[in-house]
């Protein structure tokens, strides 16, 4: 798989994805030819910084980074997920779908936690990396939202375990019924439906897609 992104300013992703490096260069000939990858894990999980070209994203994130992500099983399907660089992983992004048989492409902005990748998730791991210290997940990995699943995320919740304070809830990102939907085995959280946010405000749909739009993969 190649990536062509037509514009300046994407850098490389964290390490978490950190397993297939892919090529990204300039496509318009009035803009410099500056090389940057994007990076890809076996599954066709791929991720890439925000860089300059999406100043916009990032400014409606008021976050110090940000990234965008795809998966070749959902074709057109990206998530931005803006990233605080704090431990409790408080963070937001946007799920931009595929166009419908409308060619009306829907955009919700979400509630979202650590990034993480499906294909690290199947592996069940027993506990989380994170920032101070590894936290376990809150219930078993549902084998069952993860093999539906394009992008998932962990929230990070309170426990009353004083030997281990927090623990990650997994949130599934999926197709359902030909629609893009969040969801949890959470009753806190509605079982996802509580992590849609109900405005766009921070940003037009117009400068979403126009950054998405700019991203081509080749199969």
């Amino acid at each position: 798989m190649s990536v062509i992104y037509n514009a300046l300013g994407l850098i490389v992703s964290s390490v978490l994805f950190g397993t297939v490096p892919l090529a990204v260069w300039a496509q318009e000939p009035h803009v410099l030819d500056i090389e940057g990858e994007a990076v890809c894990n076996f599954s066709g999980e791929c991720s890439m910084d925000v860089g300059s070209e999406g100043k916009n994203i990032l400014a409606a994130c008021e976050a110090p980074r940000a990234s965008i992500s795809w998966n070749r099983k959902e074709k057109g399907v990206f998530l931005i997920a803006c990233d605080c660089k704090c431990t409790s992983h408080d963070n937001t992004g946007w799920l931009i779908g595929g166009a419908s048989v409308t060619g009306e492409r829907e955009i919700q902005r979400l509630y979202l936690g650590k990034e993480f990748t499906v294909e690290a998730l199947g592996k069940d791991p027993s506990s989380i990396f994170d920032i101070m210290a590894s936290h376990p997940l809150c219930e078993k990995v549902d084998v069952v939202k993860l093999r539906e699943s394009v992008f998932v995320t962990l929230l990070k919740q309170p426990t009353n375990n004083q030997s281990a304070p927090y623990c990650f809830l997994p949130a599934y990102i999926m197709n359902y019924r030909g629609s893009m939907k969040i969801k949890t085995n959470d009753v806190g959280s509605q079982f996802g439906k509580l992590l849609r946010v109900e405005d766009l405000d921070s940003i037009s749909r117009s400068e979403l897609l126009e950054f998405v739009d700019g991203i081509w993969i080749s199969k």
